[in-house]
């Protein structure tokens, strides 16, 4: 099994793991995203989260961590976008 299998199948299982929480997660489908951007879009609708402030392949993971814990405590972090993660943090 190559690397690109074993990531398809991380997002699967995320996807997955989702739908058995009756989360609508049908977006992260798109083969645009990869499992890191999914998991943070699954742990934003666990949490309650408007997750269509970040939800969008063209941003990283690591950006998408970041403006989810900011919406967790009422802080929109996406027009900053244009800085790093760690400038987000």
């Amino acid at each position: 099994m190559g690397e690109q299998d074993v990531f398809e199948k991380l997002k699967r299982e995320e996807i997955e793991h989702a739908r058995q929480q009756g989360l609508a997660i049908s977006c992260c489908e798109d083969e645009a995203y990869n499992w890191l951007q999914v998991k943070e879009i699954r742990k934003g609708l666990e949490a309650g989260i408007d997750t269509s402030v970040y939800q969008s392949p063209d941003i990283p993971w690591e950006k998408m961590r970041e403006i989810r814990r900011g919406l967790k405590i009422g802080i929109n972090l996406k027009p900053y976008l244009a800085f790093d993660e760690g400038v987000l943090r």
